[in-house]
């Protein structure tokens, strides 16, 4: 799995759109310190948000008074903003796509903690030696942005039917040996039942 980070309000939407294009987790409102390395706390925010849905979809929400249900949406609401493109995710990712280097040094820092690989545009405001893939480029322009995030979402789903496939041959070749195997030891156990044959 993968995490888009871009919380400037010119990649806001880009971020989304190729995060969900490919089905990756994304981060477009607010880092908040901890989000990977203190994982925990964070699940405890997803796992309140998750029962606020559940409460909302059985109608529990109307048992409460007018007040508390304003407070309640209020919670949904921000839980929402900050949380909406991590609700699913149970485990640190794999790789982290980052827009803007300076803005973003804490999920950076994060991520290099937790040796997650980093890919992200290096501005000429950002020393490109701080990740592992620096893509040389501009972090302000939206269409620059558009452009980055679209072909990394197009390489990750590139390289999972890359993936996939070396799986699928691997369980094949797993299942042709097992039928060879199979093949191999039917004469032998046919020579055996003849030998112990009746007397």
């Amino acid at each position: 799995k993968a995490i888009f980070v871009g919380t400037k309000k010119q990649a806001v939407e880009s971020i989304q759109e190729s995060a969900q294009k490919c089905n990756q987790y994304y981060v477009t409102k607010r880092w908040l310190g901890g989000m990977l390395t203190n994982f925990t706390t964070i699940k405890a925010s997803i796992d309140r948000l998750k029962k606020i849905e559940q409460m909302r979809e059985k109608g529990e929400l109307e048992l409460f008074s007018k007040k508390e249900r304003a407070g309640i949406e209020k919670e949904s609401l921000r839980l929402t903003d900050y949380l909406d493109g991590i609700k699913t995710m149970k485990e640190a990712p794999s790789v982290m796509f980052v827009v803007d280097l300076n803005k973003e040094h804490i999920a950076v820092a994060e991520a290099k903690r937790l040796g997650i690989p980093v890919v992200g545009i290096a501005d000429t405001n950002v020393d490109p030696e701080l990740i592992d893939y620096p893509i040389p480029g501009n972090d302000d322009a939206i269409r620059s942005i558009k452009l980055f995030s679209n072909l990394v979402a197009e390489a990750f789903l590139e390289g999972a039917k890359i993936y996939e496939q070396k799986l699928r041959e691997k369980t094949d070749k797993a299942s042709d040996n097992d039928k060879d195997a199979a093949a191999e030891a039917a004469p032998a156990q046919k020579r055996e039942r003849t030998e112990k044959g009746p007397k």
